[in-house]
């Protein structure tokens, strides 16, 4: 009997939990789980939402970058016949919007979500694109349009007056053999003068000497000036143009400095004040050509830095029409030199800061690319900006003439994208069936150079 009710006991004892303390465990869990629960919601919601925003924002970006493959005239065809945006069910241009400008629409543009699960999952979005001028196309230039009665146009194969047979591109290292032979005549007539004992200097033993001698580490610097001197004789009616490239020279060494042979003395010679040396290239006289007025003048150039180990100033371009009444437009394009690669050539080029000055008091406007990294950096032009001057920037790179595939036609020169505006470009993505939802919309805009006969540039 005892071990019985012992064993009852003992049973009790062990009992599970009971109803009371279930419920107890079961209200805590609950009352733990709702904010939390909450809390998962409003992620999920949050990811969904930024994964719709993700999905929008690149497709917008993807149709902008799209733009800038094509020119208007292409877009409108390609929207208008489904390639333009082949995921979308549908493309079409609403021909009421305001003329001059386009606005196109795009049902059902299919966005896969997920790469990882094959593209299964597709979202569908409607998408609108809006191009719209920002100005009035200005003509910049065109190749067709150049007229030898009406334009003065310089390249860097031009050849001096004088009859040298180098070109202008052949001009810095010409001019820097030029100030070493202008430095090497003021040492020997010193020699002469004062019967030191050495011998005769020549250009190259004054180079050598800045590089190795005496004078190690002195340079012989450059300053080089671009001149567009335009002259008008009111009275003969004629036009004349004429481009000088003009070097200054500075010794950085104050006194150029040799060892007298026989008293073993350094002897020192001022080669300061050395004369200028310029090259003359006439460009345009229109009464040699039998008629015509001046209308544009084209200034295609390379920069004062090369890879000879000359030593430059910043160049300085000045357009004189101070002697022309009347205005014309000046087109300053500097161009790639094809010695250097783009490493190379992005370095010089942000480096490279050409102040340009105009004189005269006729309204002159001046296109240039002196605010363009031709080697992909950055860059500005210090320009010295003159009353009655209009600058604009024109970023237009130019075929190096000294590349074997050069063409020696103006075609090569002048480039054929001529009626330039700035465009902006806006696309918004709207919900499946909800084209111009208040809410729930992604919208992105770029501005852009655009040609109305050719591809989008300047972005």
């Amino acid at each position: 009997m005892k071990k019985k009710l012992h064993k009852i006991r003992k049973k009790v004892n062990n009992a599970g939990m009971t109803l009371i303390e279930i419920l107890v465990a079961m209200t805590l869990l609950v009352v733990a789980i709702i904010p939390l629960s909450g809390g998962f919601i409003y992620s999920a919601t949050n990811s969904a939402k930024a994964k719709h925003m993700q999905q929008t924002a690149v497709l917008a970006n993807t149709m902008i970058e799209n733009c800038k493959a094509y020119n208007v005239d292409m877009i409108k065809e390609m929207v208008l016949d489904g390639s333009f945006m082949p995921n979308a069910a549908d493309s079409v241009q609403d021909t009421s919007f305001t003329a001059g400008s386009y606005l196109y629409y795009f049902d059902d543009v299919v966005v896969y979500s997920d790469a990882a699960t094959g593209y299964e999952s597709a979202i569908v979005y409607d998408v609108s694109m809006k191009i719209e001028p920002m100005g009035n196309p200005k003509k910049i230039m065109d190749y067709s349009d150049i007229n030898k009665y009406s334009d003065a146009v310089f390249i860097v194969n031009e050849t001096p007056v004088d009859g040298d047979t180098f070109t202008a591109k052949e001009c810095d290292a010409k001019a820097y053999q030029n100030g070493l032979e202008l430095m090497a005549a003021k040492v020997n007539t010193k020699i002469s003068e004062n019967g030191w004992n050495h011998a005769p200097f020549t250009y190259t033993d004054i180079e050598t000497s800045m590089i190795s001698g005496d004078n190690a580490g002195e340079k012989l610097k450059l300053t080089r000036t671009i001149y567009v001197d335009a002259n008008k004789d009111d009275v003969t009616g004629e036009e004349t143009v004429v481009v000088k490239y003009k070097y200054a020279y500075n010794f950085t060494g104050g006194d150029f400095e040799f060892r007298d042979s026989v008293t073993n003395q350094m002897r020192p010679v001022d080669v300061s004040s050395l004369p200028d040396k310029e090259y003359e290239f006439p460009i345009y006289d229109n009464t040699a050509l039998g008629d015509g007025t001046l209308e544009n003048v084209y200034l295609f150039y390379y920069p004062s830095y090369n890879p000879t180990g000359i030593v430059f100033e910043q160049d300085e371009i000045v357009i004189d029409n101070s002697n022309f009444t009347g205005g014309y437009d000046v087109y300053i394009m500097k161009q790639p030199r094809s010695d250097f690669n783009v490493s190379e050539l992005n370095t010089k080029e942000s480096g490279y800061a050409p102040k340009v000055t105009v004189n005269g008091i006729y309204d002159t406007d001046v296109y240039h690319n002196l605010s363009v990294n031709l080697g992909g950096g950055g860059t500005t032009g210090s320009l010295n900006t003159a009353t009655h001057v209009i600058w604009k920037d024109y970023n237009y790179n130019n075929p190096d003439p000294s590349d074997p595939a050069y063409d020696p036609n103006y075609k090569s020169l002048i480039n054929e994208e001529y009626k330039k505006m700035m465009f902006t470009v806006e696309v918004a993505v709207y919900p499946k069936d909800a084209y111009g939802a208040v809410g729930g919309v992604m919208g992105m805009s770029e501005d852009a150079l655009c040609t109305l006969d050719g591809t989008f540039l300047n972005w």
